[in-house]
């Protein structure tokens, strides 16, 4: 049995598994098992994925039919509960990498504070060959209670990479087949289940901005139904366990990401498409994004709409007036 099992979902990545793979081989912490869970890739994946499993005794493989990255990730958690044994599952992302000392640093820092869950933080790059430096924040871990990490969702994120999962906790989660935002039907569901986690303030974790990649693509209708509809279903979680403060919290959220999908639907020429269920008028949407940003997030949302206005100021003005908000 391996302390850790972490599950790589793969996808057409060829100029980028090896830098993820061969980071996760150099670990300082070497007790973990590697799956690698080629989900019918195109490209030279299938044969790379073969190649390091004949070479590391650690690494297994499994090729599947293209099925998408929540298949992917459900594949893994089974074949670790039934196969490993291990006392944590984690995910790393086929086109990211990890410091050398990610799971030495997380595993330590879980055990000694006997949490259940525990995350890093991580940096974005859109550099292929980053420098792996640690980038220090507090050197010792935060411990939050699961309720806390939900509500601290600008800090702490939905994204299953960068943690580690006591397994246990995924025993009864799986992620939903056939989403986009799949992270946002799951991970609150874990952090809930773990009652006691701990966050790590060290940049651990090598988050690739890849063009082409599932979080940069284009805005659709399917994208905005399967936003709204996780945060609906995290109010009835809520709604469902007494958490009156998490209701309220995710009640807000799926407000505001609702009017925002609505904007961006109209603005991409999609105001027929949106089903009724989530549809209101652009002022009623602008309103609710005028009263729940601060100032400086509603700006920067317009400027999303907008990369290329001349005269933002002009822009909001007619916003403003749009809502019935008094410009000076």
């Amino acid at each position: 049995m391996s302390k850790i099992s972490i599950i790589v979902p793969v996808y057409n990545v060829d100029s980028f598994l090896n830098r993820c793979v061969d980071s996760l081989v150099a670990q300082t912490f070497s007790d973990f098992k590697l799956l690698l869970v080629d989900d019918g890739s195109t490209d030279r994946c299938p044969q790379i994925c073969e190649e390091y499993a004949k070479k590391d005794s650690r690494i297994s493989v499994i090729h599947q039919c293209n099925s998408g990255v929540s298949v992917a990730r459900n594949t893994g958690i089974e074949w670790a509960l039934a196969n490993n044994d291990s006392e944590w599952i984690g995910f790393v992302d086929s086109d990211d990498w990890v410091h050398p000392q990610y799971l030495e640093r997380l595993l330590g820092c879980a055990e000694s504070q006997k949490v259940n869950l525990i995350s890093c933080n991580y940096l974005r790059t859109e550099n292929f060959e980053e420098d792996v430096i640690t980038y220090k924040g507090k050197p010792f871990p935060e411990l939050w209670d699961g309720s806390k990490c939900i509500i601290k969702n600008d800090v702490i994120g939905t994204a299953p990479w960068r943690r580690l999962f006591r397994a246990e906790l995924l025993k009864e989660l799986r992620f939903p087949e056939g989403r986009y935002y799949e992270d946002e039907y799951f991970t609150y569901k874990a952090l809930y289940k773990a009652h006691k986690t701990a966050w790590l303030d060290e940049k651990l974790y090598f988050y690739y901005m890849r063009e082409g990649s599932a979080m940069h693509s284009d805005f659709s209708i399917k994208r905005f139904v399967d936003l709204v509809d996780a945060l609906i279903e995290r109010e009835q979680f809520f709604k469902i366990n007494g958490e009156e403060e998490l209701y309220n919290i995710t009640c807000d959220l799926c407000a505001l990401t609702n009017a925002k999908c609505v904007i961006r639907a109209i603005h991409a020429g999609l105001k027929e498409e949106i089903p009724d269920k989530y549809y209101m008028s652009e002022r009623e949407a602008y309103k609710i994004i005028y009263k729940m940003s601060p100032n400086d997030n509603f700006c920067w949302f317009l400027s999303l709409l907008h990369p290329k206005w001349e005269k933002p100021h002009m822009y909001i003005r007619k916003i403003k007036k749009l809502i019935g908000i008094k410009c000076n």
